[in-house]
């Protein structure tokens, strides 16, 4: 009887390269063998480079927190489990827009009215003309306010 085992991938995250070069993407690596203590896995630098070396990885760690690291010198690098992988997705997905109005208060995409009421005033009592700020950054700052009002409600 002729069997297939499914192969088995862990996944990098390539976002370290010059902007506008290429796309942040993920690169999956084949396991070649599994121990007690270690993943072995296949890493490629590409999908179509040759260079090609086994990395051994500490298996406790990977299938505790759904990630390790191998490291030589300065160089790092993360592989991920499947499920480190969709952690790694959501972690980031909740960092990486963030409207300039609520930056300009100093604050997140989660904030709310009371929030950016606080956040306005507190900047507003700085930027105000009377106080020695600038009379064109006190209206920027009061638009940014009515802005970042109507998108936390």
């Amino acid at each position: 009887m002729n069997t297939v085992q499914e192969t088995e991938f862990l996944w990098q995250w390539k976002e370290d390269r010059a902007e506008g070069q290429m796309p942040d993407e993920w690169f999956a690596h084949r396991i070649l063998k599994r121990t007690k203590q270690f993943v072995f896995v296949e890493y490629r630098v590409g999908e179509n480079h040759p260079y090609r070396r086994t990395m051994k990885l500490n298996r406790a760690e990977l299938e505790a927190e759904g990630k390790t690291y191998w490291s030589h010198g300065t160089l790092v690098i993360g592989f991920y489990t499947e499920e480190g992988k969709k952690r790694f997705d959501l972690q980031k997905q909740s960092y990486i827009y963030v409207p300039e109005c609520l930056k300009a208060l100093g604050l997140t995409k989660d904030a709310t009215t009371a929030d950016v009421k606080q956040a306005y005033h507190e900047k507003a009592l700085k930027q105000h003309p009377d106080t020695g700020g600038s009379h064109e950054g006190f209206l920027k700052l009061q638009e940014q306010y009515r802005t970042a009002l109507r998108m936390v409600k």
